[in-house]
C-alpha cells in the first residue's frame, strides 16, 4: 500500500500544471513539490521499517529482506523527482517507478534461492 502511496504522489507531482488548471486537491498542490517529495521519502522509510519487522516477527520469510534494496531505489528517483526539466521528470516516472514493480518478482527469485543456498 505505501508503494502504491509513494507512487500515486510521485506521479501527481508530474501532473501538477494539469491538476492545478482542473482544481484537484492533490498532495503536491496543497503541500507544494518539496514537502511533497519529503513526505515520499518519510514513506519510504517506513516502509522499510515495516518490512524489517515483518521479517523480524517471522511475518515474511528472511529473503524478503531483499525488497530492502528498494528503498535505495525509491529513494534515488525521489531525488532525481525534484528537477526542473518536466521531460527529465517524465522519463525516471515512466521508466522507474512503473518498472519497480517488475523488478520485485525477480529480486525475491534470486534472493530466495540464494538463502536457501547459503543457509542449508
Amino acid at each position: 500500500f505505501i508503494k502504491g502511496v509513494i507512487n500515486v504522489v510521485y506521479y501527481d507531482i508530474k501532473d501538477i500544471k494539469v491538476d492545478k488548471m482542473n482544481n484537484l486537491k492533490t498532495f503536491p498542490i496543497i503541500l507544494g513539490v518539496k514537502n511533497s517529495l519529503l513526505m515520499l521519502h518519510a514513506l519510504n522509510i517506513i516502509d522499510l521499517i515495516i518490512l524489517c519487522y515483518a521479517v523480524y516477527i517471522k511475518i515474511f520469510p528472511l529473503y524478503m529482506i531483499s525488497l530492502a534494496l528498494f528503498t535505495i531505489y525509491v529513494y534515488y528517483y525521489l531525488l532525481k523527482g525534484n528537477v526542473k526539466n518536466n521531460k527529465e521528470l517524465i522519463k525516471y516516472t515512466y521508466l522507474m517507478v512503473d518498472g519497480e514493480c517488475l523488478l520485485w518478482p525477480i529480486v525475491l527469485l534470486i534472493s530466495k534461492y540464494a538463502f536457501n543456498f547459503f543457509l542449508h
